[in-house]
């Protein structure tokens, strides 16, 4: 692994498939409810969309929740392995951090819990930008900073009461700021 990233793309790539191979689409209470808010925040919109884009969601749950929907007349689905393209609509085998889309071509782009674990979550929303119509619409859902905020107090107490002070290793995954 490349010593400035973060993240081993091919490891996380790696156990999604092994999660997706063991339990489906049921493995993931998660990104089940982040695709029923998708939804839910969709039905609010007052438009439709030529093209909608499912990036990176890994189980087809945020296309199944766009279609039903209705709001797009196509859904494409962008994921890193052929795997998780087991599900009728459109795809194309593409990593996120490198976006295959043309700029100003997409009306609505919808990723699930997945864009937190990119290496450069700014460039790769940037492409996104790229990629959307003027006026598009972008609906994603990650991993916030206050997330496990506890979970990270208790490492930080243990770690200084254990060994005096903390360690700069990181314990968790690092998460998006407000």
């Amino acid at each position: 692994m490349d010593q400035h990233q973060i993240f081993d793309r091919n490891l996380l790539r790696q156990r999604r498939l092994r999660a997706l191979r063991q339990h489906g689409k049921t493995g993931d209470f998660l990104l089940a409810r982040a695709a029923d808010d998708l939804e839910e925040r969709l039905s609010a919109v007052e438009r439709r969309f030529d093209v909608a884009v499912d990036l990176a969601s890994h189980t087809g749950l945020a296309a199944e929740a766009i279609n039903r929907s209705g709001k797009a007349d196509m859904i494409i689905r962008v994921e890193q392995d052929p795997s998780f393209l087991q599900t009728a609509f459109p795809a194309v085998v593409a990593d996120e951090e490198i976006l295959p889309l043309k700029p100003s071509s997409i009306g609505l782009i919808v990723s699930l819990l997945s864009l937190h674990l990119t290496n450069d979550t700014p460039g790769t929303l940037l492409q996104i930008r790229r990629a959307l119509k003027p006026d598009g619409l972008f609906l994603g859902a990650m991993a916030g900073e206050a997330t496990l905020s506890e979970l990270r107090e208790v490492f930080v107490a243990t770690e200084t009461e254990i060994s005096g002070g903390v360690s700069p290793v990181l314990h968790l995954l690092p998460m998006c700021g407000t």
